[in-house]
């Protein structure tokens, strides 16, 4: 068993997912060669770490996931702002005189925007200020609590 605070587990847990590709690219790459060249990589012990980084993967994610149902309010209000800021991010705020069409047929159309760009920015303003105290809730609980778990 090894005791990680939860930072340090989301740390392991990307680490071992990298692993996890680095290996199944490997295996994309070098399955299907020319008869005539060498293989490159041992595909049958690249198959067998996959099996074990898998089970690390899915070992580390499940304690993570246990030990942050207390703040788990604080993760799903990170999400959500976190998808507001980027609608907001995305809305058209186009406004004024706007040429469209082609060859032979330009016409100027006049866009007003209900909720302009400097309603946009402040808006956004607030809630990243809201996605920053989320992530600061975060990130003191991960430091302060521990999950123990056993990887391969």
């Amino acid at each position: 068993m090894k005791k990680f605070s939860i930072s340090a587990a989301l740390k392991q847990k990307n680490r071992i997912a990298g692993e996890l590709t680095v290996a199944l690219n490997t295996i994309k790459r070098d399955n299907s060669r020319p008869e005539t060249k060498p293989l490159r990589s041992d595909i049958p012990a690249l198959l067998e770490l996959i099996g074990h980084k898998s089970e690390d993967l899915v070992t580390i994610k499940a304690a993570i996931a246990a030990a942050n149902v207390p703040i788990y309010l604080e993760l799903a209000k990170l999400e959500e702002i976190k998808a507001r800021i980027s609608f907001f991010q995305s809305l058209n705020t186009t406004e004024g005189e706007i040429s469209v069409g082609g060859y032979n047929s330009e016409k100027t159309v006049k866009h007003v925007a209900v909720v302009n760009q400097g309603v946009v920015d402040g808006l956004i303003a607030e809630l990243q200020k809201m996605a920053n105290d989320a992530q600061d809730a975060i990130d003191a609980f991960n430091a302060t609590h521990y999950i123990e778990v056993n990887l391969s």
